[in-house]
């Protein structure tokens, strides 16, 4: 269930927010080669990469069972 859930949580954040996330966080890519593999400014990925970390964070508080619980309310 954990990983079809944050799944989920991934496809509701948009497309050019989650290429940031899963080139940077997942692939390991650095920012200067995201921004050339998305055709974009460091600066946009920076700013990409910050709203979709906000928002899968949103999305992982909506559903704590997903998060370890230190980070549990």
């Amino acid at each position: 269930m954990g990983g079809q859930a944050i799944h989920a949580g991934l496809e509701n954040t948009p497309y050019d927010q989650r290429l940031a996330l899963v080139l940077i966080d997942v692939q390991g890519y650095s920012y200067e080669e995201a921004a050339t593999i998305m055709g974009t400014s460091v600066g946009t990925v920076r700013s990409r990469l910050s709203r979709g970390r906000h928002k899968l964070a949103e999305y992982m508080r909506r559903h704590p069972e997903l998060l370890p619980s230190r980070f549990r309310l």
